[in-house]
């Protein structure tokens, strides 16, 4: 402590901050500073007691608050009823803020955000008031106090009043049931679609975009756009629906039919594969049907399926069209590999990899089992390696294995419940495989996998199944697998304008009321799909192998 100025002045100690000052003997201060005077007078039981008793006795309740001369004061000194949005009081505070922290907004500041944080934990003990188990107490113990519940939104009046306030605002007492919501809706998905359509670079290898997205977010998806060849740089219209890629017909005419997406895997074989190797495109004659590419000298087809042009109704292709196609190159001894659309799009690298091992091109860095190490993983890691190296992406499972080389994950093998939804029944100590991937080629690695996973837990049976557009099922005869039977195919859903194929399983008709801006309830699911816009794609359906003790 310094000297004091005077012997007529005092050293105390603040009741608020327990600093010390200095004061005159004769003054009564009790506060070292006006901020902490203002905290105790806020904080004076005596006083608030005293206002409450006021306003109670004044106008009937302790909390009572005069709305309506606020905003008229309001109106009268800024020309809006609440201060806050005054363009003069908001150019103020930024003005302040800038002055003082650096930028518009004061939370926007490290210093203020930091200064919050060790303000929460020293009062609460963690870095947000809301985690903390005493906030999180007193909140439950003020909502049970006000409306007899834990949640506000268990309260019937609570509830009604958002209803009332939404059917005033809306129209309808649930937002997204509202024609003005679904048209918002609408209109930012479009937006959305508008800024992927931008960044595609499928798209922006070829074209340049000559259209603003106010045209395209107002239009449906049969409107032609303007769009300009980089090439030739000829200005032409074409759609964009279900993923189509803006063609000019100047530099890129239809020449038997092949699309663009095509030709890129076409040229990827040809890589593959090598110039020595012959590689037939849109043959005919092998089979009733025409395949896109074939491969003779290892008796391997493929297809591209673009998911608009492939579909029940715009693309005319039935149950039974894709799989009838397998089934015949099967009798002539030829596997024949089914690509959808947005599995190249979105998957191209693991399209990539899975065709080089079914054409035996893929020995380029392989690993031997024996070298790998089986680790138990978490579900994060297990997910993002899933998304990652497996077309199906990630997966719920309760059993995540993995092969560990030189401490990098390289495979993963995942199990669980059999699932109802297959028609299965949970049985004690049986267990369906769900998902298996590898980064590289693995000698055995999915052979010591199955038996680790076999002696750890002691299963009586095994249930997999194994997508027919991909595979015949020869990893499951290797790892002692039994063919049972064939399921028939599936559907997927699309959407006019977006490639990508949604599962079935999100479209069940007792929730589709929440979904579609259409509903009928006297129609079947595919018919209220129907009446939205949506089309539908078919698959080959899957065949089923049991491994039994």
């Amino acid at each position: 402590m310094t000297k004091l100025k005077s012997t007529y002045y005092i050293v105390k100690n603040c009741e608020v901050c327990n600093n010390e000052f200095e004061s005159l003997i004769k003054r009564k201060q009790r506060f070292c500073c006006v901020k902490c005077s203002s905290q105790a007078t806020a904080n004076d039981k005596n006083r608030i007691d005293k206002i409450k008793s006021t306003k109670l006795k004044k106008y009937g309740s302790e909390t009572y608050v005069n709305s309506e001369k606020a905003k008229k004061t309001c109106l009268k000194r800024y020309g809006v009823n609440n201060a806050s949005k005054s363009s003069e009081v908001i150019d103020k505070i930024k003005t302040t803020n800038k002055k003082n922290f650096g930028v518009e907004c004061s939370f926007q500041s490290n210093v203020v955000k930091e200064k919050i944080k060790i303000s929460n934990l020293k009062k609460y003990g963690t870095e947000n008031p809301s985690q903390s188990k005493m906030v999180k107490e007193k909140v439950k113990n003020t909502v049970r106090e006000k409306y007899g519940c834990d949640n506000v939104f268990k309260c019937e009046s609570i509830k009604s009043k958002i209803h009332n306030t939404n059917i005033e605002k809306y129209g309808n007492k649930i937002p997204v049931n509202s024609d003005i919501i679904k048209l918002k809706m609408v209109k930012k998905n479009r937006l959305r679609r508008w800024e992927k359509l931008r960044s595609n670079p499928k798209i922006n290898e070829h074209v340049s975009v000559c259209f603003e997205n106010e045209e395209y977010v107002t239009t449906d998806k049969s409107n032609l756009y303007k769009f300009k060849c980089n090439k030739c740089e000829a200005i032409f219209e074409d759609h964009i629906d279900g993923g189509h890629i803006p063609r000019c017909l100047v530099c890129n005419p239809y020449i038997r039919g092949t699309s663009i997406m095509e030709q890129e895997i076409s040229d990827y074989i040809k890589s593959l594969m090598g110039a020595e190797v012959e590689i037939q495109k849109k043959q005919r004659g092998i089979i009733s049907g025409e395949l896109d590419i074939y491969i003779p000298a290892k008796n391997v087809a493929i297809e591209f399926d673009g998911t608009y042009w492939h579909s029940e109704l715009a693309g005319k292709k039935s149950k039974m069209y894709h799989l009838k196609k397998t089934e015949e190159c099967l009798q002539k001894n030829i596997r024949l590999i089914h690509i959808f659309e947005d599995e190249w799009i979105k998957k191209e690298n693991v399209v990539k990899t899975r065709l080089s091992h079914i054409l035996g091109k893929n020995a380029k860095n392989k690993i031997y089992a024996r070298d790998c190490e089986i680790q138990e993983i978490n579900s994060k890691d297990c997910d993002q390696f899933l998304e990652t190296h497996h077309l199906q992406g990630k997966c719920n499972s309760s059993i995540r294995l993995a092969l560990i080389f030189k401490g990098n994950l390289v495979s993963v093998m995942t199990f669980g419940k059999l699932r109802v939804i297959l028609g299965n029944k949970h049985k004690e100590d049986e267990y369906e495989m769900y998902r298996y991937c590898s980064e590289n080629l693995i000698i055995g690695g999915a052979s010591k996998l199955i038996k680790y996973f076999i002696k750890t837990y002691n299963p009586k049976k095994i249930i997999s199944y194994a997508d027919r557009r991909w595979s015949i099922g020869d990893i499951y005869k290797k790892l002692g697998f039994s063919f049972e039977s064939n399921t028939p195919p599936n559907y997927f859903y699309i959407k006019y304008g977006n490639p990508d194929r949604l599962h079935r399983y999100g479209f069940v008709k007792h929730n589709l009321d929440k979904k579609l801006n259409k509903f009928d309830k006297n129609l079947t699911e595919w018919q209220n799909m129907q009446l939205n816009n949506y089309d539908r794609i078919w698959d080959c359906g899957h065949s089923k192998w049991i491994f039994s003790k």
